[in-house]
Protein backbone atom coordinates (compact mmCIF):
# COMPACT_ATOMS: atom_id res chain seq x y z
CA UNK A 1 0.00 0.00 0.00
CA UNK A 2 1.35 3.36 -1.01
CA UNK A 3 0.98 6.49 1.06
CA UNK A 4 -0.93 8.39 -1.54
CA UNK A 5 -4.04 5.25 -1.10
CA UNK A 6 -3.79 6.76 2.46
CA UNK A 7 -3.28 10.63 2.06
CA UNK A 8 -6.65 12.66 1.91
CA UNK A 9 -5.42 16.04 1.54
CA UNK A 10 -2.78 15.13 -0.50
CA UNK A 11 -0.23 17.02 1.28
CA UNK A 12 2.65 13.91 1.05
CA UNK A 13 2.27 13.08 4.77
CA UNK A 14 0.33 10.82 6.55
CA UNK A 15 -1.36 12.33 9.87
CA UNK A 16 -3.11 10.68 12.25
CA UNK A 17 -6.34 11.73 11.35
CA UNK A 18 -6.65 10.18 7.60
CA UNK A 19 -4.66 6.85 8.96
CA UNK A 20 -7.58 6.67 11.39
CA UNK A 21 -10.30 7.26 8.83
CA UNK A 22 -9.01 4.83 5.99
CA UNK A 23 -7.90 1.62 8.80
CA UNK A 24 -10.16 2.27 11.47
CA UNK A 25 -8.02 3.03 13.95
CA UNK A 26 -9.12 5.20 16.79
CA UNK A 27 -7.10 8.66 16.36
CA UNK A 28 -4.72 7.79 19.47
CA UNK A 29 -3.88 4.65 18.46
CA UNK A 30 -2.97 6.01 14.67
CA UNK A 31 -0.75 9.01 16.41
CA UNK A 32 1.03 6.42 18.73
CA UNK A 33 1.52 4.41 15.38
CA UNK A 34 2.77 6.95 13.66
CA UNK A 35 4.61 8.71 16.46
CA UNK A 36 6.59 5.06 16.62
CA UNK A 37 7.44 4.96 13.33
CA UNK A 38 7.85 8.97 12.55
CA UNK A 39 11.98 9.75 12.19
CA UNK A 40 11.50 13.97 12.31
CA UNK A 41 9.59 14.11 14.84
CA UNK A 42 6.85 16.28 13.01
CA UNK A 43 4.27 14.36 14.02
CA UNK A 44 3.17 12.96 10.31
CA UNK A 45 4.87 9.77 8.34
CA UNK A 46 6.73 11.14 5.15
CA UNK A 47 6.48 9.28 2.10
CA UNK A 48 10.21 8.27 3.34
CA UNK A 49 9.19 7.25 6.55
CA UNK A 50 6.27 5.15 5.16
CA UNK A 51 8.72 3.31 3.16
CA UNK A 52 10.72 2.70 5.40
CA UNK A 53 7.97 1.25 7.30
CA UNK A 54 6.50 -1.03 4.82
CA UNK A 55 10.35 -2.39 4.07
CA UNK A 56 10.47 -3.09 7.73
CA UNK A 57 6.92 -4.64 7.76
CA UNK A 58 8.20 -6.91 4.60
CA UNK A 59 11.47 -7.53 6.00
CA UNK A 60 9.85 -9.03 9.01
CA UNK A 61 6.77 -11.42 7.46
CA UNK A 62 9.36 -12.76 5.59
CA UNK A 63 11.14 -13.49 8.41
CA UNK A 64 8.14 -14.77 10.19
CA UNK A 65 7.50 -17.02 7.09
CA UNK A 66 10.90 -18.73 7.67
CA UNK A 67 10.46 -19.12 10.63
CA UNK A 68 7.00 -21.08 10.00
CA UNK A 69 8.53 -22.76 7.43
CA UNK A 70 11.70 -24.08 9.42
CA UNK A 71 9.18 -25.15 12.40
CA UNK A 72 7.20 -27.05 10.37
CA UNK A 73 10.98 -28.79 9.09
CA UNK A 74 12.12 -29.02 12.40
CA UNK A 75 8.58 -30.67 13.68
CA UNK A 76 7.26 -33.08 10.65
CA UNK A 77 11.79 -34.33 10.32
CA UNK A 78 11.82 -37.58 12.62
CA UNK A 79 15.12 -36.17 14.87
CA UNK A 80 15.82 -39.22 17.00
CA UNK A 81 18.09 -36.73 18.42
CA UNK A 82 14.73 -34.87 20.19
CA UNK A 83 14.45 -37.22 22.94
CA UNK A 84 18.06 -36.34 23.88
CA UNK A 85 17.85 -32.95 24.58
CA UNK A 86 19.81 -31.83 21.73
CA UNK A 87 16.84 -31.40 19.22
CA UNK A 88 16.45 -28.07 20.42
CA UNK A 89 20.37 -27.16 19.44
CA UNK A 90 20.09 -28.37 16.09
CA UNK A 91 17.10 -26.42 15.56
CA UNK A 92 18.57 -23.21 16.80
CA UNK A 93 21.51 -23.96 14.55
CA UNK A 94 19.87 -24.80 11.57
CA UNK A 95 17.70 -21.72 12.15
CA UNK A 96 20.13 -19.66 12.90
CA UNK A 97 22.14 -20.92 9.46
CA UNK A 98 18.90 -20.51 7.16
CA UNK A 99 17.95 -17.35 8.58
CA UNK A 100 21.56 -15.50 8.09
CA UNK A 101 22.01 -17.23 4.08
CA UNK A 102 18.70 -15.82 3.36
CA UNK A 103 19.13 -11.97 4.96
CA UNK A 104 22.40 -12.02 3.17
CA UNK A 105 20.59 -12.29 -0.49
Amino acid sequence: MALDDLDEDGDGQLDAHELANKIGWTVEDAQRFIDEHDKDKNGKLSEKEWEAFMKEAEENKQQTDMEASLATICVTAPFSAAASGIGLQIHKYLFNNITNFFLAK
